[in-house]
């Protein structure tokens, strides 16, 4: 049986980039074995005494509880219902499983494994849609990825994880002797797949954080010139490449000095188009909006407008400001119909007050006062530093593709926290 449950976990890993579907299949075969063999006295255990998963537990609780003062119940319970994961995740696999050092290098094979079979895939329907359009677009953004659904900075947001993880783990099951040739080819690969998902925020974070956090772990784990040598070229050429050459990576960047962003600062928008907002502009936007919501009453602070009615109350504040089109009607309403904060600590603050918003930056913050006390782990530390500026950019906890891997991986990692200071307590 916990052979079965070790098999099903792996599977869920390797399902998170692909249609939604799929990793909850999984997740309730999981589950259903998971309640035949559990032990509860160890998992209660677990729960008292790794504290931090309560953390993740009080914020499901907060917008459960938001049910009861939303005007609009059915969308306050689609919402809740989303959140579930919140909720499941640290109770099964931050409490309810306990991990191993080999089981945990077979959970990050299987997420390198889905990532680069969405980036075969990806390719090479990309490929079939060049070769009858000529059209290069099919190889980049969200175009690359529109078999999947979902939206190209959070597979960007994977990938980058899974870069962290070639360039980072010590493989010791996988990628040893001459597979270790297999590991720089698939490498290379997510590396492109990456570049061509174009996520500006991700992109500047792998030059400026994880490329230095590479060569540094090097230099910890032995200088080797020609490994240093080498990696840096790649990058220096690769970042080349994109400025000299005209490319959409390029012009992803280029868009945002293009457009200024004093247009998030408008009094009236009624002869404003929404071409006339970049990306940064529409997030300064928006994040005013949100602000100004939760400004209107006190209370908001302290409860939040309930997670039933914060798109209501944007979609309202924005007619306030003379927005167009903001209505019901598909043919005829605005994208900015129905938009979240694109900032999930503001979007906590909204929807279920200072208690979500305190409890949402304690989870994203606490691993960095635990690393102290573990061995040296950067690939977890991409982890934590990527999730932690994507919440500054994306609603990632409104999403199931981001609900389900911040929540999967960070309460694995607390997982083999807690296991590692229990081993060296009974050592000591």
């Amino acid at each position: 049986m916990q052979h079965t449950q070790y098999i099903l976990l792996y599977l869920l890993v390797f399902a998170i980039p692909f249609p939604f579907i799929y990793a909850n299949i999984v997740l309730i075969l999981f589950a259903l074995v998971w309640v035949l063999q559990v032990d509860i006295r160890l998992l209660w255990n677990n729960l008292v005494n790794r504290r931090i998963l309560w953390a993740y537990i009080l914020l499901f609780l907060l917008f459960a509880v938001s049910y009861f003062y939303s005007e609009n119940k059915a969308q306050s319970a689609f919402d809740t219902q989303s959140k579930v994961f919140l909720l499941i995740m640290p109770v099964i696999f931050g409490a309810g499983i306990s991990i191993s050092p080999k089981q945990l290098e077979k959970v990050f094979l299987a997420f390198v494994l889905g990532i680069t079979s969405v980036a075969l895939i990806s390719a090479a329907r990309a490929y079939t849609i060049w070769q009858s359009s000529a059209d290069v677009n099919a190889f980049f953004y969200h175009n690359i990825v529109g078999w999947l659904n979902a939206n190209a900075v959070y597979v960007a947001l994977y990938t980058f994880f899974t870069i962290a993880l070639l360039l980072l783990y010590p493989w010791q099951q996988y990628f040893r002797g001459k597979s270790i040739y297999l590991k720089y080819l698939v490498t290379a690969m997510h590396i492109a797949f990456f570049v061509l998902l174009s996520a500006r925020m991700l992109t500047l974070l792998l030059i400026v954080f994880l490329v230095p956090m590479y060569l540094l772990n090097i230099f910890k784990t032995g200088f080797h010139q020609k490994k240093i040598l080498f990696t840096s070229a790649v990058f220096v050429l690769l970042v080349i490449t994109l400025l000299v050459t005209e490319n959409p990576v390029k012009d992803r960047f280029k868009d945002i000095f293009m457009k200024k962003t004093e247009v998030a600062f408008l009094n009236d928008y009624s002869n404003t188009k929404e071409g006339d907002f970049n990306n940064l502009a529409l997030r300064l936007f928006l994040w005013r909006l949100g602000l100004d919501v939760v400004s209107d009453n006190t209370n908001n602070y302290l409860a939040g407008v309930g997670n039933g009615d914060a798109q209501s109350l944007l979609n309202s504040k924005m007619k306030e400001y003379g927005v167009r089109n903001i209505h019901e009607d598909l043919a005829l309403r605005s994208p900015f119909y129905n938009a979240n904060l694109h900032n999930m600590y503001l979007q906590s603050l909204l929807m279920v007050g200072i208690a979500g918003f305190i409890l949402l930056v304690f989870i994203t913050f606490y691993p960095y006062f635990t690393y102290r006390q573990m061995h040296t782990i950067p690939w977890f530390y991409a982890f934590h530093v990527s999730t932690m500026f994507f919440m500054i950019q994306e609603s990632m906890l409104q999403t199931q593709a981001g609900l389900a891997y911040y929540t999967l991986f960070s309460v694995i990692y607390f997982n083999l926290y807690y296991s590692y200071k229990d081993v060296k307590i009974k050592l000591i």
